[in-house]
């Protein structure tokens, strides 16, 4: 539904026909105890593709739905990782910079669902968290990325970017957009 929205929201809203959105994966998927030992980012990003921004919300839904199917059987997202490795492991770290900014760049348009946060382990001793929400990566214009988190069945949308203040103005219209289309397609409240 988000990413539907989105393709749907960049269409009508900015007249902007992006047929590929990068989606942000999680990574501990793939680890053996599906953990990772700290705080630590364990993305990287799948690609949905869509044929046409100006169907229908049902019609972009099933777009949006036959791409990620393919895409989440799909174990390319790891090969970044194993570059990564590889380059890190092998070559002096100057070169591997240089060589990973080259070959690794961020996607242009992105979304993120970094997911549920479990009001049962957000504790802070006898302290009762009402509100939490967590924000996606800071990106510089161009560059945008929707950040989804779930808190107490609330879903909080985010937009990080250094903007200026007509920037700060579109993404509050985009958001509100978004969340209509949402809202009105869904038939959510």
């Amino acid at each position: 539904m988000f990413l539907a929205s989105y393709f749907i929201t960049l269409h009508k809203l900015w007249n902007n026909d992006v047929k590929a959105i990068a989606c942000a994966v999680d990574l501990r998927k793939y680890l053996h105890n599906k953990t990772a030992p700290g705080l630590c980012n364990l993305t990287s990003n799948l690609v949905c593709t869509v044929e046409s921004c100006n169907d229908s919300f049902k019609s972009m839904l099933k777009q949006v739905s036959e791409s990620m199917k393919i895409q989440k059987n799909n174990t390319s997202c790891l090969n970044d990782v194993f570059l990564l490795n590889k380059a890190y492991k092998y070559l002096p770290y100057s070169i591997s910079k240089k060589l990973i900014s080259k070959v690794l760049t961020n996607p242009p348009i992105a979304i993120s669902n970094i997911g549920l946060i479990d009001d049962k382990k957000l504790k802070f001793k006898n302290l009762t968290v009402k509100s939490s929400f967590i924000t996606g990566a800071i990106k510089h214009v161009p560059n945008f990325q929707v950040a989804i988190t779930t808190f107490k069945n609330r879903v909080a949308l985010s937009i990080n970017v250094f903007a200026s203040e007509k920037d700060e103005k579109d993404i509050k219209e985009f958001l509100n957009f978004f969340k209509n289309e949402l809202l009105t397609e869904c038939n959510v409240i």
